[in-house]
């Protein structure tokens, strides 16, 4: 392979230039990184590194100095600290109870400035279907689980009925949203 020879020589031209210079090894090794990736970049415009093999040797090397760490990718960071945040993926709005007989989930509120209130749903508006499949069979519990993700931001389509319109088909994409362990309102 072409790129092996290439890169050697600049780790060892690399090496060699630096033993003269006083540095700290971290800046040694550091310099050394940087001119293989030049090198890299000058030889091969066309493979540019993408995250996933710069985050696999950045965490080799972490992995190196203590086995017990890891180096997370920005998506992989993402997930793991919503996951251990106390919150999840949530629409912003919240749902009215639900007989056994209704077809509909009545919208009570929507949170501003949340997904849903970007997309225009509005206080009363009825959730007809999520995801192309009827909330009719399910309970107000299994529905909501169907709007709320605890690790991903999927798309959720909704099937709305609002009075004196055609049904309306939203397309949004849940945020990451704290819950509140507590709701309190002054009354009086």
């Amino acid at each position: 392979m072409r790129l092996l020879p290439s890169i050697l020589i600049t780790l060892w031209l690399t090496c060699m230039l630096e033993t003269t210079l006083p540095s700290s090894p971290t800046k040694r090794w550091s310099n050394t990184f940087d001119a293989v990736l030049k090198k890299i970049e000058e030889e091969h415009p066309s493979k540019l590194l993408q995250e996933p093999s710069m985050v696999n040797a950045l965490n080799a090397f972490v992995k190196a100095i203590d086995a017990h760490a890891s180096l997370l990718g920005g998506e992989d960071y993402t997930h793991i600290k919503h996951a251990t945040a106390g919150g999840r993926f949530r629409t912003g709005i919240t749902l009215g109870p639900k007989d056994d007989t209704d077809t509909f989930l009545m919208v009570l509120a929507v949170k501003k400035g949340s997904p849903a209130a970007q997309a225009g749903i509005q206080r009363y508006d009825k959730i007809k279907a999520i995801n192309q499949i009827p909330v009719a069979p399910f309970s107000l519990e299994e529905n909501a689980a169907r709007l709320t993700h605890t690790t991903d931001s999927s798309p959720v389509t909704l099937l709305i009925s609002r009075e004196y319109h055609e049904p309306i088909t939203y397309s949004l994409r849940p945020a990451f949203l704290q819950k509140k362990s507590c709701h309190s309102r002054s009354i009086g």
